[in-house]
C-alpha cells in the first residue's frame, strides 16, 4: 500500500545561511544567501472622490498608501515585526506588519501612467492637479508608525512631459533608515475637471504602480 505525500518533501533543518546563529546572540547575526531584496505592487487606478462643500479649493481627491516597510530586518530578535504582538501570553505571534527590505539603500519608486490612452498622461486633463506626500516612520514598533513632518507639496516634481511620470523616495535616514517606513500620497484636483474623449466622468484616469528596490 502506498500513500501520496505532499511534494516536494521538506528539506532538513540546517543551522546555516538564514538560520545561522552559532553564538546564540540576540539580535541574531545578519543572515547569508538572501535573495535580491525587492517589492513590487500591482497597478491600481486612482479612485476619485468629490470633496463635499468645496468652492474654489479641492474639487476631487484620490489617495494611495504604500505598505509598511521594515528597512532593518537584520535587527532580528530585538523588536518584533508583527501587527499585534502575541495573541496571548503563550500563543504564537500574529501576522507580520512590515515588508522586510534587506537593502538599506533601497528607494521607493512610483510610476503614474494611463495605459488605456494612446498618449498616456499626455492625453489626460491634469489642470489644477496638486500632489501631497506624507511620510510615516517609527524607529522600533510598526504599530506606532506616525507622521514625522508636515505633508509636502511635491507637485513640481510631477511632470506630464512624457507618457508617464516617475517619482522616488529614500526612506528617512539617507542610507541608514529608521526601521519602519510608509509613504502616503494625496492627489487633489483644485478646479472643475472636464473629461476628455474616452475618460470617465469623475476625475482624470491615472494608473499608479509602485516598487521598492
Amino acid at each position: 500500500m502506498t500513500t501520496r505525500l505532499p511534494f516536494p518533501l521538506p528539506g532538513k533543518y540546517s543551522p546555516g545561511a538564514l538560520h545561522r546563529n552559532p553564538a546564540v546572540t540576540n539580535p541574531l547575526p545578519a543572515p547569508g544567501d538572501l535573495p535580491s531584496p525587492c517589492w513590487f505592487g500591482g497597478g491600481i487606478s486612482l479612485q476619485w472622490n468629490i470633496v463635499a462643500g468645496s468652492v474654489a479649493d479641492t474639487q476631487l481627491q484620490a489617495t494611495w498608501a504604500s505598505p509598511i516597510f521594515d528597512m532593518r530586518p537584520d535587527l532580528r530578535g530585538i523588536s518584533p515585526n508583527n501587527a499585534g504582538g502575541f495573541t496571548n501570553t503563550v500563543g504564537p505571534r500574529s501576522i507580520m506588519s512590515g515588508v522586510p527590505m534587506w537593502n538599506r539603500a533601497a528607494s521607493l519608486w512610483i510610476q503614474l501612467e494611463n495605459p488605456r490612452l494612446a498618449n498616456g498622461l499626455l492625453g489626460v486633463n491634469l489642470a489644477g492637479l496638486k500632489v501631497i506626500a506624507t511620510e510615516e516612520v517609527h524607529i522600533s514598533n510598526p504599530q506606532n508608525i506616525a507622521t514625522i513632518s508636515d505633508p509636502a507639496d511635491i507637485t513640481e516634481e510631477f511632470t506630464t512631459l512624457g507618457r508617464s511620470s516617475i517619482l522616488s523616495w529614500y526612506p528617512t535616514g539617507d542610507g541608514n533608515p529608521a526601521r519602519y517606513y510608509r509613504l502616503m500620497l494625496t492627489f487633489n484636483v483644485l478646479q472643475n475637471w472636464q473629461p476628455g474623449g474616452g475618460e470617465p466622468t469623475v476625475g482624470p484616469e491615472i494608473t499608479l504602480q509602485a516598487a521598492m528596490y
